[in-house]
């Protein structure tokens, strides 16, 4: 597995313990990756 999957992985597993949609909103507006993983259809469908 590559260093950056396993990178996406984690930060995926982090943000889907933040307790609000808002909280989210902040997280993902800190860089274009974080954007890109929280715009990803299958982890909108795992997020609360």
């Amino acid at each position: 597995m590559a260093l950056t999957a396993i990178h996406d992985e984690l930060l995926v597993d982090i943000f889907l313990r933040l307790p609000t949609r808002e909280d989210l909103i902040r997280a993902s507006a800190a860089c274009v990756s974080f954007r890109r993983l929280v715009a990803d259809r299958s982890f909108l469908r795992r997020f609360r």
